[in-house]
């Protein structure tokens, strides 16, 4: 395997986490929007950390 294979996938592998960055993001900016659950069960439906979720409810309170 030359070099050029591990960073395709390298490359692969960053995009799906942008990808799955901005589906949380979303997901997450709906959720503090359109309900009033708690950060802790925002994280839990997103499967993400409650800081996570902090870091937008503070956003949002600005």
């Amino acid at each position: 395997m030359g070099i050029i294979e591990p960073v395709k996938q390298m490359k692969i592998d960053a995009a799906k986490d942008e990808a799955r960055l901005e589906k949380d993001t979303f997901f997450v900016k709906n959720l503090l929007s359109l309900t009033d659950f708690s950060d802790k069960e925002i994280a839990s439906l997103a499967g993400v950390t409650e800081n996570f979720v902090k870091k937008f409810r503070k956003a949002k309170k600005k």
